[in-house]
């Protein structure tokens, strides 16, 4: 990443030692990579992080990788098929909502077929629009609408 982005921090949000101010002043570029969607999800709500996520979509850049992308989204239950809910106590099955569509990282992946397959009838069994990625993709969004593709 240092390659085309220069100096590149990784930052734990989850720190006390975070400093939002911090992150909104020096950084121009918030990249929210994956994991476990559930975890995920609790970690942002249990510490405001969300605040930074809007941020950087709205004045600066934010790039989000697997569950990093998908927790945009309206609801993130149906990524059950692929993360263990259960693992994560009190987990929430809502995205953060910051784009009006669900997400659904991975979409190409053979090892993971089943899973997806099961998380995108989930998903199409809801009214709101579906974006699938593969593993080569992303999506530029303004928050409203998507703006670039792949």
């Amino acid at each position: 990443a240092e390659r085309y982005f220069g100096n590149v921090d990784a930052i734990d949000f989850t720190e006390p030692s975070f400093d939002l101010n911090k992150l909104k002043t020096d950084y121009d570029i918030l990249y929210l990579n994956g994991g476990n969607i559930f975890y995920l999800e609790k970690a942002i709500r249990e510490h405001d992080f969300a605040e930074a996520i809007n941020f950087f979509i709205e004045n600066k850049l934010f790039i989000g990788e697997s569950a990093g992308a998908a927790i945009l989204g309206i609801d993130i239950y149906p990524l059950r098929h692929l993360d263990d809910i259960d693992a994560v106590e009190n987990a929430s099955k809502k995205g953060l909502e910051i784009v009006k569509f669900n997400i659904l990282p991975h979409y190409d992946n053979n090892e993971l077929a089943e899973q997806i397959k099961l998380a995108e009838k989930d998903f199409l069994s809801s009214s709101a629009d579906l974006l699938t990625i593969n593993e080569k993709q992303g999506v530029i969004t303004d928050g409203e609408e998507i703006i670039g593709y792949e």
